[in-house]
């Protein structure tokens, strides 16, 4: 089975990790935009993924910068992913992030 790590923040992400993830599909982990002050009164709220992936049980990753964060590139190392998917995530990937072993570039 195809091992992918899912990168998205907003609502318009939700429904194609929703399909994935009720398809079975190995989610190593979901990768997501951290919380942010997104409500009047100044609260402080998860993505529309991230709300999604904590409510089925994913693995998330919210990291500040990918960008030069060996950190985040040695754990996305350790899933092995077969696929990056990327949808609606919101900041460019990094080549470094891009070329985690295993995982396959392909545009669509």
């Amino acid at each position: 089975m195809n091992t992918i790590v899912y990168f998205g923040s907003s609502g318009f992400a939700v429904p194609a990790l929703k399909a994935l993830h009720e398809a079975g599909v190995n989610l190593a982990y979901v990768v997501t935009q951290p919380d942010r002050v997104r409500a009047r009164g100044g609260k402080t709220l998860p993505t529309p993924v991230k709300a999604y992936a904590v409510e089925a049980g994913l693995r998330v990753l919210e990291p500040e910068r990918i960008r030069d964060n060996a950190d985040f590139v040695n754990t996305l190392k350790s899933a092995a992913p077969d696929l990056l998917v990327v949808a609606s995530y919101g900041k460019i990937l990094p080549k470094e992030t891009l070329d985690v072993d295993g995982a396959v570039r392909r545009n669509i």
